[in-house]
């Protein structure tokens, strides 16, 4: 990993012929500063940032060859905000795999992943129910359709974030790992929106919501550790598995 005190030095480094960038950005400015990888390293296939502060998405491009894109905080437990539009479809077309890690999400206006994303990772973010595009057409965010914003993502991760303000979590029929380890989220019907999903991780989970239930398809497996968490049963009503949360959670 390189770091960069200025981001200006970044166009007087050659990076042409990299296959694989990792920038520490202590001092960039992402809501000012242009980081443009088609020129910085054309070649890129694979870029990982550390930065403070802040990321508007029209701040940032990327070369063609991306296939692996990450971007976390410089400081342990800093909480990032992306703003503005995230079209990871436009910026990197042949992308496998996002990472975004520790986000604030509030302020993003539209986030797309593309269809050539496999693996898609979220994890440690918020304020998912304020981007527009997750359901069109509603004021307020009430679901989150990965069948629109990578729609052949295969491993979904979504450990330590908070849906608590999303009603729904669609993940379509094509991913088949999903880890939801310390999330926060409301009842999920993954019979019906993971139908295909082969493994779900549930450990540590917050369940929030009037119902508190969880039901999936028999032939998924379920990890679970109940240990600080609500008591939940197990039950097999017409070959659905579900869970219920015993006590309460708010």
């Amino acid at each position: 990993m390189q770091e960069i005190s200025n981001t200006y030095d970044l166009y007087n480094m050659d990076l042409s012929n990299e296959r694989e960038v990792s920038l520490r950005l202590p001092n960039y400015d992402g809501n000012n500063d242009v980081l443009n990888f088609a020129t910085i390293a054309p070649n890129a296939e694979k870029i990982a940032l550390w930065i403070h502060g802040s990321m508007d998405g029209k701040n940032i491009n990327f070369g063609p060859k991306v296939q692996y894109f990450s971007i976390e905080a410089i400081l342990y437990g800093e909480i990032l905000r992306l703003s503005g539009k995230w079209n990871f479809a436009e910026k990197m077309p042949n992308a496998k795999q996002i990472c975004l890690s520790g986000f604030d999400m509030t302020n993003v206006t539209y986030l797309e992943f593309g269809q050539n994303v496999q693996h898609v990772s979220m994890r440690k973010c918020m304020g998912f129910f304020y981007i527009s595009n997750f359901d069109i057409g509603t004021a307020n965010i009430k679901s989150i359709d990965f069948k629109k914003i990578a729609p052949n993502a295969t491993e979904i991760d979504l450990s330590n974030s908070n849906f608590a303000g999303i009603t729904g979590l669609n993940f379509g029929p094509n991913v088949k790992k999903i880890d939801l380890k310390n999330a926060d989220f409301t009842d999920m019907d993954f019979a019906e929106n993971a139908p295909n999903a082969k493994e779900i991780d549930l450990r540590g989970v917050h369940l929030h919501g009037a119902v508190r239930g969880i039901t999936a398809n028999t032939h998924t497996k379920l990890l679970l550790n109940n240990s600080g968490n609500p008591d939940l049963s197990l039950a097999i009503e017409n070959g659905i598995l579900k869970m219920y949360a015993q006590r309460q959670r708010y």
